[in-house]
């Protein structure tokens, strides 16, 4: 009989501790090939639930569960967990992770640092271990999703996302993990330096046609250059996004970057509007007026 989805929970009941334990049963369908480190590994804020070692790249991961939709509470409960991580020495991370190991299914670890060096890195690399952090959930809002997806942390700790499937034949029944990490870049052309305002113009509507947010990204340009018809766009190349900044004069007739306007490849539908404090100390009746 053919694998048919169903709810995760119909799994694991309400017991998250049930879920972290197939989990760690079940590594090839999860983090193959990943070591396991920590398990409740013991923070400040709390008790990390699982903690690795991805394989390519060397870095410690802090994975938080939750059985039901991740929200941003989650995100922060694994953002407390790694940021407490990237506040101890290198000796210090290294003894915790130690000191917690050789229980709830983790290897005995006698020297994290030691055996990381040998794993992955030369010489004193250890003190630059990077630190990236997951979210993990039975559902994923699209806003928790978009939260993760561009937040960076102190000391550089990427958070990524990912949602934990089910499914079964009647008989059997399987958990896995849907990774939701980096988009796949989209070929976005730039245009070459020095071009003109309308070939920017012309550039920026044929790249923001590309997307689900066209319409809306016509409307806030619009919008942006009535309100500062002095500005100047600029664009911003970044495989993950279409971005371009408008750049102002602030009072002192410094060009400055006034207002970034960004589509995401995780979210064409949607438009990233931030405005800088330029705009905001210098042009506030013209953005009301907008």
């Amino acid at each position: 009989m053919a694998m048919v989805p169903i709810d995760p929970r119909e799994m694991f009941s309400s017991e998250p501790k049930e879920l972290e334990q197939y989990i760690v049963d079940n590594p090839d369908q999860f983090f193959p090939d990943w070591w396991l480190v920590g398990r409740q590994l013991s923070t400040d804020e709390g008790e990390a639930d699982l903690v690795y070692v991805e394989p390519d790249s060397g870095c410690l991961v802090v994975v938080e569960l939750k059985l039901g939709n991740a929200d941003r509470r989650t995100i922060g409960q694994v953002a407390e967990y790694a940021e407490f991580l990237t506040s101890l020495t290198p000796s210090a991370l290294s003894m915790h992770i130690s000191n917690h190991s050789g229980k709830n299914g983790v290897p005995e670890i006698v020297d994290f640092a030691s055996e990381w060096t040998t794993r992955f890195g030369k010489g004193d690399d250890f003190a630059d271990m990077p630190i990236c952090a997951i979210i993990a959930g039975t559902g994923m809002t699209h806003a928790t999703l978009r939260t993760a997806s561009n937040l960076e942390l102190s000391r550089g700790v990427m958070v990524g996302a990912m949602v934990i499937r089910a499914e079964t034949d009647g008989t059997a029944s399987r958990a896995y993990a849907e990774r939701l990490g980096a988009p796949e870049p989209r070929q976005w052309w730039f245009p070459p330096a020095g071009a003109s305002r309308q070939q920017l113009r012309e550039w920026l509507f044929e790249e923001a046609a590309k997307t689900e947010a066209a319409n809306l990204h016509a409307e806030v340009v619009e919008m942006v250059t009535s309100a500062f018809p002095s500005g100047l766009w600029a664009p911003r190349e970044n495989p993950a996004s279409l971005g371009l900044n408008w750049q102002i004069h602030d009072v002192a007739r410094k060009r400055v970057d006034g207002i970034t306007i960004r589509i995401y490849n995780h979210s064409p539908d949607q438009i990233f509007l931030m405005l800088f404090d330029e705009v905001v100390q210098y042009a506030p009746r013209k953005l009301r007026a907008a």
